[in-house]
């Protein structure tokens, strides 16, 4: 299946590293960003500027699905997460009110930009993530591979040829702060991802000045101007884990969950985690019992 907008997204995000401007060329692809971010979180607010909950508590917003652990909480920071989970495979939604043609998702594990505090008056502006992109054309057209992301960089996409990610998939993926892990000045951090059912692995030591403020296990609508739709998911189910222990967090829907709904009209809703939980999407402004 050709990936046109993959591989156009690919050389786009390599010259903007280097401050090149990339002009679009490919008429099929102009309502297709010329790239794609994994923002930090945009939370839905009530008309006195409170942040809007969901009916089990959990955090409402435009682009996060899943389930945060954060200081303002547990008093802790966290200098080291991890995740698995399968790729889930990607169709186009038709009930989709943005126009475009092409509609995206992320799973992904991170530390940082979530919440600096219960109201969400601060937001974390450091973020440092790896994980997955599936993305689909009104066509049907589809694309999935693998990426990192250091904001308030650009991502950095893994390519296909070495790092082939497919629906199915099962993707295990790490960040660790490498010690001396120091709070006023960069770190040394290392992410890992494997491909258990392709059987790569892969790694990089990267510096990076962290927060160290949360950790968060996440799907995602990408971002790129604003957020865009996110593509039918079906059910992500994501393993969490967090510190040098891979310990399972006590999560709880009502302490740490997060519930999106994108402006677009698709949703996401997570389960009652467990050792693992769900991700279930839906659209037209309604959620999906999970």
């Amino acid at each position: 299946m050709k990936r046109f907008f993959v591989a156009r997204l690919t050389a786009v995000l390599g010259a903007v590293a280097i401050g090149v401007v990339v002009s679009p060329s490919d008429t099929r692809a102009q309502s297709t960003p010329t790239y794609v971010t994994h923002a930090g979180i945009h939370v839905h607010r009530n008309d006195d500027g409170t942040v809007k909950h969901g009916p089990r508590n959990e955090v409402a917003t435009q682009n996060w699905s899943g389930f945060a652990v954060a200081h303002f909480e547990t008093g802790q920071t966290y200098t080291a997460a991890q995740a698995s989970w399968k790729v889930p495979a990607v169709t186009f939604d038709t009930l989709d009110t943005s126009g475009s043609r092409a509609q995206y998702s992320s799973t992904w594990v991170g530390i940082g930009g979530f919440c600096e505090n219960v109201l969400c008056t601060r937001g974390d502006r450091s973020l440092i993530q790896l994980g997955t992109e599936q993305d689909v054309t009104s066509t049907g057209e589809t694309s999935y591979y693998s990426w990192y992301e250091m904001l308030p960089q650009y991502p950095v996409v893994l390519p296909t040829s070495t790092y082939p990610v497919l629906p199915g998939d099962t993707i295990s993926a790490s960040l660790l702060c490498n010690a001396p892990c120091p709070s006023l000045r960069r770190q040394s951090w290392t992410l890992t991802m494997s491909n258990l059912t392709q059987g790569w692995h892969w790694s990089v030591t990267v510096p990076y000045a962290s927060s160290k403020l949360s950790a968060e296990w996440i799907e995602e609508a990408p971002y790129a101007g604003g957020v865009l739709p996110l593509a039918d998911f079906g059910t992500a189910t994501i393993d969490p884990t967090v510190g040098t222990g891979e310990l399972t967090p006590a999560l709880t829907v009502a302490k740490n969950g997060i519930q999106m709904l994108d402006p677009w009209g698709q949703t996401a809703n997570p389960s009652t985690p467990g050792a693992s939980f769900n991700v279930c999407w839906g659209s037209g402004g309604q959620f999906t019992a999970c």
